[in-house]
């Protein structure tokens, strides 16, 4: 490792290795995980498991549903 490296090591600390990213989990709510390489998520809890773009899809559709939900709620007031 060099000097440079070192010194930045220092003053701001870089972790060794990166963890793993938490997510909402599109199937039971919890906490799913995304990998280092952030091409898939996984949830421990239900077994949920897709690669990144299709999770991205999926919770782009659960928005757009809860949207127009609440605009249909709006609606009928």
């Amino acid at each position: 490792m060099t000097p440079l490296l070192n010194s930045i090591k220092a003053v701001y600390y870089l972790p060794e290795q990166m963890t793993d990213i938490e997510a909402k989990c599109p199937t039971c709510a919890n906490k799913a995980l995304v990998n280092e390489e952030m091409t898939e998520v996984k949830c421990r809890s239900c077994g949920f498991r897709a690669t990144y773009d299709n999770y991205i899809e999926i919770m782009k559709s659960k928005a757009l549903q809860m949207a127009d939900n609440i605009h249909l709620d709006w609606d009928k007031t």
